[in-house]
């Protein structure tokens, strides 16, 4: 699917991007809690920091949408912080910037 492929390069850029300023950040991480299966997108474990990059097919069926909620909340429970970002978003520079203020800020 091209909307998807479009979606997964940018994902990776994000994530090679990122991955020069923060080394110890992850790509796809599972596991982030115990018993559950699945993914972030781009995380960052020892800040308990997800990155979220949405587009619309991942939340065009209602039942993705509520599933994808349902998962942001647990991970928000279980002490996660989370910053989503949109797939067409043509700002990386900025998003790196803001993902370097959630870092430098501890507080959850």
């Amino acid at each position: 699917m091209v909307k998807s492929d479009q979606r997964q390069n940018r994902l990776k850029e994000y994530f090679l991007s990122a991955a020069v300023y923060w080394p110890e950040c992850v790509w796809e991480l599972e596991g982030a809690i115990p018993g559950r299966k699945f993914q972030i997108d781009i995380a960052f474990p020892t800040h308990k920091l997800a990155i979220e990059l949405d587009g619309h097919t991942a939340h065009s069926h209602k039942d993705k949408f509520q599933r994808d909620r349902e998962r942001q909340n647990l991970l928000t429970l279980n002490g996660w912080r989370i910053l989503r970002f949109t797939a067409k978003d043509a700002r990386l520079t900025e998003s790196l910037g803001i993902i370097q203020q959630c870092l430098d800020n501890k507080a959850t």
